[in-house]
């Protein structure tokens, strides 16, 4: 009895030491997670990788899927396929991020848009105003006789009164351009010599009255002319910058725009196959997306510029990024937008980004936004500067 008991219990015990020698030495050949694992790990549990996986759940996902096999990749020993799917988790979670914050600030670019929009009314309604009263103006000065104005009167007391009227009709139109603030000297200058010459009425010196409030007219008359092309270009310049606000946020569809200098622009990564100048099926309705949101923003010149990583012959990689290039325009020409706004450039290897990340940023095209309109608004705020 007793050796039956002895061998029982050899064979219930050796399988559970075998079993647990298997586990620990599973353990001990697990690798360490990598500095960049574990910063993605970081922000993925901070309180902003929450928000924006709440907010973003499409390209969270794919970060998501993409780091677990940069971690199946890890524990199986293969460094290059945990490099490149570390840096595609990368990519999408960088776009994701770029996404959240947009919608974020999507409530307030609205409110802004409908500032401009109400800026823009009010300059109608400025210039509608001028009409009339530069209508009214010359009526007043006795010069439109044929426009149906009353004489110029005769008496000193009705005299000064007309010329005053005048003054203030003036001064409410320089007013309404911001001459205050856009011609201060002019208009401070304008206003006292109103004050001036409503005093004099005050005290029947009515001559002196109309002396100083003909100037106060001439002076507002000034200040007018020298606000009105700054008041103009600033309306202009809010009006653009919502627009290019409005252009942001709409280019996040197709990826994540830059600002720089004035310019915006947009990389596009993974469009083309390798060493192929044409454009992959799968991302040519994101071309067409982006020729749709260009077309709507006529205000832009667009330049299309192709790159390369530096493998390969030099000369190769230039007619390859040019091709490149090309074919980008030619997919913008083809769904609408005016061949006048477009070029294109192949650059090649030159401007290589990061030799050690390969075609993930180097094999890209960039599109480039230059506002047209700007030198515009710089003419006519210089016009107005020159001008004081």
């Amino acid at each position: 009895m007793s050796n039956h008991t002895s061998i029982f219990r050899r064979l219930s015990v050796a399988p559970l030491l075998a079993a647990s020698a298997l586990f620990l030495a599973a353990c001990a050949s697990a690798p360490p997670p990598t500095d960049a694992m574990t910063r993605w790990n970081d922000h993925r549990a901070s309180p902003m990788g929450e928000a924006v996986a709440d907010g973003q759940p499409g390209p969270v996902s794919k970060a998501d899927a993409a780091y677990e096999r940069a971690q199946r990749a890890h524990e199986e020993g293969d460094t290059v396929a945990r490099a490149h799917n570390l840096r595609l988790a990368d990519i999408h979670w960088r776009t994701a991020v770029a996404r959240h914050k947009a919608a974020e600030e999507a409530e307030a670019l609205a409110e802004a848009r409908s500032a401009v929009a109400e800026r823009e009314q009010t300059l109608a309604d400025v210039e509608g105003r001028a009409d009339a009263l530069q209508a009214s103006i010359v009526a007043a000065r006795g010069d439109a006789v044929t426009a149906g104005a009353r004489p110029m009167p005769t008496n000193d007391r009705e005299k000064a009164e007309y010329t005053l009227d005048t003054a203030v009709v003036d001064m409410g139109r320089a007013d309404e351009v911001g001459a205050e603030t856009r011609a201060p000297l002019l208009f401070t200058k304008a206003s006292l010599a109103y004050d001036e010459a409503a005093r004099s009425y005050g005290q029947a010196r009515y001559q002196q009255a109309v002396d100083r409030a003909t100037e106060a007219s001439r002076l507002a008359r000034d200040a007018y002319e020298e606000a009105l092309p700054r008041y103009r270009a600033d309306a202009l310049e809010e009006r653009l910058q919502a627009r290019r606000d409005e252009l942001l946020n709409r280019l996040l569809r197709v990826g994540t725009p830059v600002i720089s200098e004035g310019d915006i622009s947009l990389s596009l990564i993974g469009y083309f196959p390798e060493d192929d100048e044409s454009v992959r099926p799968d991302q040519r309705q994101a071309l067409v997306t982006l020729a749709d949101i260009l077309d709507d923003f006529p205000e832009y010149s667009i330049k299309v510029v192709g790159h390369t990583d530096a493998a390969g012959h030099p000369t190769d990689n230039l007619m390859l990024s040019q091709a490149r290039a090309l074919a980008v325009r030619q997919v913008m020409e083809d769904n609408g937008v005016d061949r006048d706004r477009l070029t294109s450039i192949g650059k090649g290897e030159e401007d290589v980004i990061d030799i050690a990340r390969g075609d993930v940023v180097n094999e890209r095209i960039d599109v480039i936004l230059e506002p047209r309109e700007v030198r515009l608004v710089r003419e006519l705020v210089g016009d107005a500067r020159s001008n004081r």
